[in-house]
């Protein structure tokens, strides 16, 4: 009997093993590690996507996290830790507050200033603040003096003290970055190995996606928009 050697059909028998290993791989993959879950929502005036392969759902571990951080950091809650600060309700900061506030300090020692948490009227009054509409006002020299990382002060009993009444914190630059940090974890903590967490445009990602490849993040709709 003549063996066929045609190259096509030896590269088609090739093609064809290689896929049922890979859907093999694909489907161990998927039973060792459970299901993928997927969940999304709103929080800081933004939104989150959470992607996620585990043996259960974790969406309340995710949120759980999520309205923790809202509560400490966010400029849209009004009851948040930050919020009450800013307003001079309060001057005790909690847990995450805390974590923060030292992240942001250090960062804005190394940046000379050039990272400051302490912007927020500046913020306000180009646009992006929760509460410009209402306190919109010309940049003049009072604002200018209420800004500058070094007129905060957190004392040993996690007392943020304000060197002006009217200062204001903002905390945006890196909340939603430290709440990914923090689902992330959260997710590590239950035996989580493959994920992926956004808020706000900020990503942690780590394994492999349901299709068993990497993840891949880029931008939904891209715009060359010199404006």
């Amino acid at each position: 009997m003549k063996r066929n050697t045609n190259p096509l059909s030896l590269i088609a028998l090739l093609a064809i093993a290689l896929a049922c290993s890979s859907l093999m791989l694909t489907s161990c993959t998927k039973q060792d590690g459970g299901e993928y879950f997927k969940h999304e929502g709103k929080i800081f005036g933004t939104t989150f996507n959470v992607q996620y392969q585990a043996t259960e759902n974790l969406n309340a571990v995710v949120d759980e996290v999520l309205q923790k951080i809202d509560n400490s950091l966010s400029t849209f809650n009004q009851q948040s830790t930050l919020a009450r600060i800013n307003s001079g309700e309060t001057e005790q900061a909690d847990e995450y507050l805390v974590e923060v506030y030292k992240i942001a300090h250090r960062v804005s020692e190394l940046s000379s200033g050039g990272f400051d948490i302490t912007v927020a009227p500046l913020v306000n009054a180009w646009g992006f603040g929760v509460d410009y509409a209402q306190n919109f006002k010309e940049i003049d020299e009072d604002m200018m003096n209420i800004i500058g990382y070094e007129k905060l002060t957190l004392t040993d009993d996690n007392r943020i003290i304000k060197a002006f009444p009217q200062m204001r914190i903002d905390c945006s630059a890196i909340a939603k970055g430290y709440a990914c940090d923090k689902v992330a974890q959260a997710l590590r903590d239950k035996g989580v190995k493959n994920l992926l967490v956004e808020v706000g445009g900020e990503v942690v990602f780590e394994g492999i996606r349901e299709n068993g490849k990497t993840w891949q993040v880029g931008i939904n709709t891209p715009k060359d928009d010199p404006m």
